[in-house]
């Protein structure tokens, strides 16, 4: 590269920031990637709204407090899919700002300064799934605004020994568990440098266990509604039994992420070691690099194929080479800069062009039919309630084959729906594992379950008629049959 077509530090940061928001904005208007999520959890908290309560009512296998704080929003709101859609995308959205706040501030003060927090911040949301996750009504959203305001507050404490940053960073802790259970695997690093803190400190013991009093407090206050409203035993059964259990009995058809993003985790390594080597390395990058490392863990020993679990192993390797970057040369940083711009011209590409939500919405129009009975009211959120499995037919499945619950599909659709959306559902697939107690005949119960939580095309056919056949097939009920 020719020095005299150099960018500076400055300029970099700008084109990276154009680049980013364009891509975040796009996204809000026009992507399409967990649009169906979104409505998943639009509709539990409309069910809340009405009276119903999760696990006890109605199948689901997140933690509950999203639904709480919105269902009373959404029943005041208009009944109106699309508009509630993008209204809830701007309020994530801005409650998001908070989240890249937090990141800026954590890289600020612990990571390098004012233009390192800007790199990190930059570098973090030029991966698409922390785009998604900013942006999607889903409680991932909600719970990473909690956990970095937790992360904030306790990188606070110990650079001050402020006992109010640990009541702080406990009570916001506790928050994010209340919308997000996985939440744990981003708060076990900071439990194992705080033993380690406490083993180099014994005297700070008491700070930690006052800190601990607001949490708990929140946590025992949560328990206590679930307990009156879901019941413990069926929370406990969707929110940790099933989610634990998923991949002895389940399996994914497109196979694992971990190794597509192991060259990411590897640069972060590589900058952890180059801040040892230099004598550089603070508490706080021992602390990122604990991060990355339990989320890889998690990630390999509980495979999945979607990248957007790897959010905080892509918020700590952004933290830890930032400071990095910014002390390589002219010519590396523009490199750098400009592989971040591709990212975000890729993403760009796949809002606009391979993952739109165009194609849903159509469909949502099709559907928003007032009193009409649609399966799945996925597509139709404000549909009347009916039986307890409605949105996931892989995981109920599962569910039922548990807990059961026992339902057919496809004598519900032929009795009560007026409508019928077939979603692509080709994630999760029964299976078998060497060395699981799942026996054949274990596995042909399974299958069985799983055939009934899944649509037959053949008696859509005779009882049904296509009318959109895009992204996701929607049949209307042949009048008088």
């Amino acid at each position: 590269m020719n020095r005299k077509h150099l960018l500076s530090e400055q300029n970099c940061l700008k084109i990276l920031m154009f680049s980013v928001l364009s891509s975040v904005i796009l996204f809000l208007i026009c992507g399409g990637d967990m649009l169906l999520d979104e409505f998943e959890h639009m509709r539990a908290a409309h069910l809340v709204g009405l009276g119903f309560h999760p696990y006890k009512d109605f199948f689901e296998h997140h933690h509950p407090l999203l639904w709480w704080i919105w269902a009373p929003i959404i029943k005041i709101l208009p009944h109106h899919q699309i508009f509630l859609l993008y209204f809830l995308r701007t309020a994530t959205t801005l409650l998001s700002c908070g989240s890249a706040y937090y990141i800026f501030q954590i890289a600020k003060r612990f990571f390098g300064g004012t233009k390192s927090a800007l790199l990190a911040l930059l570098s973090y949301f030029s991966f698409y799934f922390a785009q998604t996750t900013l942006i999607t009504f889903k409680p991932d959203a909600y719970m990473w605004f909690f956990y970095l305001c937790g992360l904030y507050h306790f990188f606070l404490y110990i650079d001050t020994r402020q006992q109010k940053q640990l009541y702080i960073s406990t009570t916001a802790c506790a928050i994010s568990f209340m919308f997000l259970q996985t939440v744990v695997f981003l708060l076990l690093p900071l439990g194992l440098f705080g033993l380690y803190h406490l083993y180099r400190h014994p005297a700070y013991f008491k700070d930690y266990a006052l800190g601990a009093i607001p949490g708990l407090l929140l946590l025992a206050i949560f328990f206590i509604v679930i307990h009156l409203t879901s019941g413990i035993i069926p929370y406990y059964q969707r929110n940790w039994i099933l989610n634990s259990d998923l991949f002895k009995y389940l399996q994914y058809a497109n196979g694992t992420f971990w190794p597509k993003f192991l060259i990411f985790a590897l640069i972060g390594y590589s900058a952890y070691g180059y801040q040892i080597k230099r004598h550089q390395a603070t508490p706080y990058m021992h602390i990122a690099v604990l991060i990355l490392t339990v989320n890889m863990l998690q990630n390999i020993i509980i495979p999945t194929p979607y990248p957007r679990y790897f959010l905080s192993a892509a918020l700590a390797i952004s933290f830890l080479t930032a400071p990095v970057i910014l002390q390589l040369s002219a010519v590396a940083k523009n490199y750098f800069v400009a592989a971040l711009f591709v990212f975000n011209l890729l993403n760009i590409t796949v809002s606009v062009y391979i993952l739109p939500n165009a194609p849903y919405l159509r469909q949502i129009k099709i559907l928003d039919k007032k009193d009409a009975m649609v399966y799945m009211p996925v597509l139709n959120i404000y549909t009347a309630h009916y039986p307890y499995y409605w949105f996931f037919p892989a995981l109920e499945a599962l569910d039922d084959r548990l807990f059961g619950h026992p339902f057919d599909v496809n004598a519900y659709i032929i009795n009560n729906i007026n409508y019928v959306s077939i979603i692509p559902d080709t994630d999760l697939r029964p299976s078998v594992h060497d060395n699981t107690p799942m026996e054949e005949n274990n596995q042909n119960a399974m299958t069985e379950l799983f055939n009934k939580h899944h649509i037959d095309i053949r008696l859509l056919d005779k009882y049904f008629n296509l009318i959109d056949d895009s992204d996701s097939d929607i049949y209307q009920r042949i009048q008088n049959k």
